[in-house]
């Protein structure tokens, strides 16, 4: 089999399984014997490891990501059936919405208005800009930064080392604009009809530039005002994945990889975006050959 037809065998192999276990469907409602329900409410989710980082521009393994998508959220995201939908943002860019532009290079979003950080400060276009370029900046060290280096400038970036001098003045050039509180608007060097795919992973996931610099990297941090939602609502679950006892109903339980109390918002199923993922790898290989 080809090397490319198997990884995208694989992605889909990943993304059906996920969507086995979290569809998204609604729960039919306990009747009868048993339907007496525990005083405490709670989902268990078995990791295959504990997370490396919760840093949405540095995460690549699933372990990071399912706990980094209770926490953040993006301008797009995939639902069920791994269609693109709009999350933060009005609508997904595309040509006959202006939200692309017909040579293909400038993509613009525009933000849902009230959007805020669970301290109340209002979530912006300048958030997502940021988290652009940060994504992109070789001091981060991203596993997907490539993705956000698409963008103009973004190869000039790559090119430097950490310590460049020139760093954050060619950072500050990368073709991203926001024109106003809700719109963000980024040009390519080149078109790429995939880079919409990319406003649905956790590289797009916008970011508070004020936490980050005061807090280093400890802004992850839990009581850190990072996350949509509070972060405290996660601490609980974060300290359960280290040490905590297996649970029974797993047929293999490994000590250190339980989390528990996942929100509802796991139900759709956004880990599912792993198989659009490895798509996209094959389409960029496939375009370089």
């Amino acid at each position: 089999m080809h090397r490319a037809s198997r990884i995208v065998l694989g992605a889909l192999l990943v993304g059906s399984i996920v969507l086995l276990g979290c569809t998204g469907r609604p729960t039919p409602a306990i009747t009868g014997a048993g339907a007496d329900l525990a005083a405490e409410q709670s989902v268990r989710l078995n990791l295959s490891g504990e997370p490396g980082t919760l840093d949405p521009s540095r995460a690549s393994f699933a372990t990071e990501i399912t706990v980094i998508d209770q926490v953040f959220r993006g301008p797009l995201k995939f639902d069920a059936n791994l269609k693109l939908v709009p999350d933060m943002a009005v609508e997904v860019p595309t040509r006959d919405n202006k939200g692309v532009s017909e040579d293909g290079l400038t993509y613009t979003i525009r933000l849902k208005p009230g959007l805020k950080w669970s301290d109340g400060t209002p979530i912006t276009s300048k958030d997502l800009a940021y988290a652009l370029r940060r994504g992109a900046d070789p001091r981060t060290a991203g596993t997907y930064a490539s993705f956000v280096r698409e963008i103009r400038g973004g190869a000039e970036v790559a090119a430097m080392k950490p310590d460049d001098g020139r760093l954050d003045a060619a950072l500050a050039a990368m073709a991203i604009e926001t024109p106003d509180a809700q719109t963000t608007r980024v040009t390519l060097a080149k078109p790429n009809a995939v880079f919409v795919n990319y406003l649905g992973l956790w590289i797009a996931y916008p970011l508070r530039e004020d936490v980050i610099k005061a807090k280093g990297d400890r802004w992850i941090e839990p009581g850190t005002p990072v996350g949509e939602e509070a972060l405290d609502r996660l601490k609980a679950a974060v300290d359960e994945i280290r040490g905590i006892e297996p649970a029974p109903a797993l047929e293999y339980p490994v000590p250190g990889i339980v989390l528990g109390r996942v929100p509802a918002a796991f139900a759709e199923a956004r880990l599912a975006a792993a198989a659009v993922l490895a798509a996209v790898d094959v389409h960029r290989r496939r375009a370089s050959m």
